[in-house]
């Protein structure tokens, strides 16, 4: 596929031209709204914009592009993502992206496109899934590291420093997608969204943030 990221942070933009030149697909980069207005001329198949751009308006748009839309949201700016929603948006991923959540919205967001489905309820269910991934690896090697200390053997400085780095690193994924999640409810996406009305929404989001709960006071 020809794909098109538009980000204003250079880091982000090669990490995704990596995953996705290593899946053999065709990228090209814009930096700013009128960038990305540019490359619209070389008729990409996907789209993956963050939600703010330098230079963006209020109300962005995309000329001459009926294709597929992939917003990239950041912490600080999940309320940028309303902007945007009026376009063809199949997917919402967290800054920084995850390659498991790059593939799942590429693979969505061609799919969805083909079927001419507009409802985003499987982007909830797809973030909550990813939050639990996030969890579980942490999880795991905490209760790994407790185990072995209550028998007795002596954790070097490297091991749990290299566990709490992690751990902070998935946390912090987790509120980007958190930020996401709590966004979509906030506005209410049956406004936005052609297809099946969001009626589902709050109970997905109360079942995720439910399961964060329990996984967290075992």
């Amino acid at each position: 596929m020809n794909i098109v990221i538009a980000d204003r942070e250079a880091v982000s933009r090669e990490n995704l031209r990596t995953w996705l030149e290593a899946e053999g697909h065709q990228v090209r980069e814009a930096a700013t709204y009128p960038d990305l207005l540019a490359l619209l001329k070389e008729t990409p198949d996907v789209l993956m914009v963050a939600a703010r751009l330098p230079d963006m308006p209020e109300r962005p748009e995309l000329p001459d592009y009926k294709g597929p839309l992939i917003l990239l949201v950041g912490y600080a700016t999940a309320s940028h993502a309303r902007a945007w929603l009026h376009l063809n948006v199949q997917a919402l991923i967290p800054k920084p992206p995850d390659p498991e959540l790059v593939h799942w919205a590429l693979d969505r967001a061609v799919r969805t496109h083909e079927a001419a489905s507009g409802s985003l309820l499987p982007v909830v269910t797809a973030l909550a899934h990813h939050i639990n991934n996030l969890l579980t690896a942490p999880y795991g090697v905490g209760k790994s590291l407790m185990t072995r200390q209550r028998e007795g053997e002596v954790l070097t400085e490297e091991e749990l420093d290299t566990y709490f780095r992690k751990l902070l690193t998935s946390l912090e994924k987790i509120r980007a997608v958190v930020e996401v999640l709590k966004h979509l409810q906030d506005i209410k996406l049956v406004e936005y969204v052609e297809g099946e009305p969001m009626v589902d929404l709050e109970r997905e989001l109360e079942a995720t943030f439910r399961e964060i709960e329990q996984k967290w006071s075992r």
